[in-house]
């Protein structure tokens, strides 16, 4: 009861001794502060937009409008959709090249090696690989590769095949490239070689659960 006696007297005053005036003062002093700060912000911000439109302006004037980075136009209205020239950046334009050079090559090698890539096939089937053995692209000596197709991997110049068979008891697995100077044909021995259940076609882009299974599954070599 002393305790809480004590707290109220001070605490009157307290208060006694600050006047509202200067409470008022002290206010009104914060609230000039706040909007200094506020008006010196919208200012730097002002400024910021003007350099950036004078950096703009200038690039525009200096680069030609054919090496001019990709500009993103705002529309005026939803309705209006003006004609606009759309620029690429570099980044784009070289992706945009290297696919073009990708492409173009892939045609043109699908057109000189039409025993490799013109070879109707698919997951699941038996075929038949020839290729250079040793001594390089020129060499004549040759090998034949069989196995089941496992997976077909698209990628442009890097599309490849991956092969399962069994020699000597024990499953290989190969990994041929199709667009490597060094495979010269293929050759489709069994189509639907691996087969579901109760014989019907297997619908898979990839059989990699064979990896796991009988690798007798994918004998295609038959050994004397």
């Amino acid at each position: 009861m002393f305790r809480q006696l004590t707290f109220s007297i001070t605490s009157r005053l307290a208060l006694a001794q600050f006047p509202l005036s200067s409470y008022c003062s002290s206010l009104a002093a914060t609230e000039q502060k706040i909007a200094y700060f506020s008006s010196t912000t919208n200012r730097r911000e002002q400024q910021k937009n003007v350099f950036a439109e004078e950096d703009m302006s200038k690039r525009q004037a200096d680069i030609d409008p054919q090496d001019m980075p990709f500009l993103h136009f705002r529309r005026t209205s939803s309705q209006e959709q003006p004609n606009r020239q759309k620029f690429k950046i570099p980044r784009k334009r070289a992706s945009k090249l290297f696919h073009q050079i990708n492409t173009e090559l892939v045609q043109d090698n699908v057109e000189q090696k039409p025993a490799v890539l013109q070879v109707p096939f698919r997951v699941g089937d038996a075929i038949e690989v020839t290729q250079v053995a040793s001594g390089g692209v020129h060499s004549t000596e040759m090998e034949t590769v069989r196995g089941v197709v496992l997976g077909i991997r698209h990628r442009g110049l890097g599309s490849a095949i991956y092969i399962r068979d069994m020699l000597m008891g024990e499953p290989m697995e190969r990994h041929i490239p199709f667009h490597s100077p060094l495979v010269k044909s293929i050759k489709v021995l069994q189509t639907n070689f691996v087969k579901g259940k109760e014989g019907k076609k297997i619908k898979r882009a990839k059989l990699y659960y064979l990896r796991k299974r009988n690798p007798a599954l994918c004998r295609v070599t038959r050994e004397k």
